[in-house]
């Protein structure tokens, strides 16, 4: 993994009264980090300076070069940048699906589908494994065999369910769909599958409270990681001991309410092996991965100052 790195000079709430000032001496300052760092091959932008195929280490000689050598707020924000091999590496990648809308609610994003069984009086928390059957989806004018809904569920055509359920069958819950049109009439085409395995909880969750009666997390929060780098890669704290193919990882953000319906943002993520399957059978629908999954362990040995990753 490799990183691109870009460095802005932030305004100073000071020195609003005299913008153009402030402007000039973040030009200068910037020429000067671009000339004191040329080995980098940093690009000049408007506000900013980008460096692009950094290396771990070198991200950090960059970082401590900016500050010391400027009395102005200097921000970084760094991206990595995967290669193919990082990919291939990787145990598990994210299911991707085409399409940026789930099809499990209308166009103002109202839910078809309501869980009816809370597990805790207290806090309301729902039972998300217990999904509406059939579950309720909008018809799609484009015919694909994989298409993406809430609460880590999956729209799964027939056709392809016959080729993956030998492998999926163990690991997933699955059943009946039905049109919003015709609610009460399953269909013959589609039913639709939800993993039974975690990767663990996201790396950069916080729990600010929870249910007195059952524990469970009632406000959750995004935190704060010891990388910012962290925040664009996707870092789950472990993975499953056992080799299986699907699993659900993600959570939600905000707090439950009394009578009202849970939506989480679980994902699901799969093996290599079972995403090179799909990739070869041209799956419609299936998007190859981008980007690896890295478990806590392994980010935090990656990111470590006195690493250097080869690129």
């Amino acid at each position: 993994m490799q990183i691109r790195l870009e460095v802005t000079i932030l305004l100073d709430p000071t020195r609003r009264d005299n913008i153009p000032a402030f402007e000039r001496e973040r030009q200068r300052t910037l020429r000067n980090f671009a000339e004191g760092l040329r080995r980098y091959e940093p690009i000049v932008q408007d506000v900013a300076l980008m460096f692009y195929g950094l290396q771990q280490s070198e991200r950090l000689t960059v970082e401590e070069y900016c500050r010391s050598n400027t009395g102005m707020t200097v921000h970084f924000n760094p991206h990595p940048i995967y290669t193919e091999e990082d990919i291939r590496k990787s145990r598990f990648l994210e299911l991707l699906i085409r399409g940026k809308e789930r099809i499990d609610g209308d166009r103002d994003w109202k839910p078809f589908n309501s869980y009816q069984k809370w597990v805790c009086d207290t806090c309301w928390s729902f039972d998300l494994t217990e999904v509406p059957n059939p579950y309720i989806v909008a018809r799609q004018k484009k015919n694909q065999d994989l298409y993406l809904a809430s609460n880590g569920i999956i729209i799964v055509s027939k056709s392809l369910w016959q080729e993956v359920q030998e492998a999926l069958k163990p690991w997933v819950r699955f059943g009946n769909v039905a049109y919003s049109d015709a609610p009460h009439e399953p269909v013959d085409e589609l039913l639709w599958m939800m993993p039974t395995q975690m990767l663990g909880w996201p790396t950069i969750m916080t729990i600010l409270d929870r249910c007195p009666t059952c524990n469970r997390p009632t406000r959750i929060a995004m935190g704060q990681p010891p990388d910012p780098i962290m925040t664009t890669m996707t870092i789950v704290t472990e993975f499953p001991r056992r080799d299986i193919p699907i699993a659900l990882a993600g959570s939600w953000y905000g707090e439950y309410r009394q009578g009202k319906q849970a939506r989480v943002s679980w994902d699901s993520f799969i093996s290599q092996e079972f995403h090179d399957r799909l990739r070869k059978m041209k799956v419609k629908g299936f998007v190859p991965a981008d980007r690896p999954v890295y478990t806590l362990e392994e980010a935090e040995k990656l990111l470590s100052p006195c690493s250097t990753p080869t690129a």
